[in-house]
């Protein structure tokens, strides 16, 4: 169960603040192209998770047509793949039963195919355009302090929601264009 304190409460109420008064440039600001990777990588972000959205519901109705990917064994457990299989029906003597439940799994999953067709092509393109976005997101130097707190603000919350969001090789582009942001915009 997931408990939240007071201050945790109030800390995510205070950033939800920070957060919209830097969600766009301030009036009279120059043009910072920060806001606009912001903003891709936001729409990019949503519609990955609304991808993921449409995902659980295909499985949840192939579930309810096909059956869920899985096969009962004879002691009542599942198999879900050719490995669970194979473990339960070792060796020569049981080849002839491992191919029955290969096939009854095979014959499942061709049923569920058919109900939600190729799956991983609706997560793809959203995923490969949020990662186009999270590439650019990172390559961009702010221009204004605004846009500087923006982006830190932005990923911060970004990698919270997702903890694999920036990799390896985002860090050095990343250091590279806040360093060269923070020096022109220092005092």
């Amino acid at each position: 169960m997931n408990t939240h304190s007071r201050r945790s409460v109030l800390g995510h109420i205070a950033l939800a603040g920070v957060t919209a008064s830097l969600a766009k440039p301030a009036k009279g600001a120059t043009y910072d192209p920060v806001f606009e990777a912001i903003d891709a990588h936001r729409k990019a972000r949503a519609d990955v998770r609304a991808a993921c959205v449409e995902v659980d519901r295909l499985l949840e109705l192939a579930d309810r047509i096909a059956g869920k990917h899985e096969v009962i064994l004879p002691d009542f457990s599942k198999a879900q793949c050719y490995y669970d299989i194979e473990a339960y029906f070792p060796g020569d003597e049981n080849k002839d039963l491992r191919a029955a439940y290969v096939k009854k799994l095979e014959e499942r999953q061709a049923a569920r195919d058919a109900v939600y067709g190729d799956i991983d092509a609706v997560v793809d393109g959203p995923s490969s355009i949020e990662c186009d976005a999270i590439d650019a997101l990172v390559e961009v130097a702010p221009t204004t302090l605004q846009g500087l707190l923006a982006l830190l603000v932005h990923l911060a919350e970004a990698r919270q929601a997702d903890p694999e969001l920036i990799c390896d090789h985002h860090i050095e582009p990343l250091i590279a264009n806040l360093g060269e942001a923070a020096a022109k915009l220092s005092f």
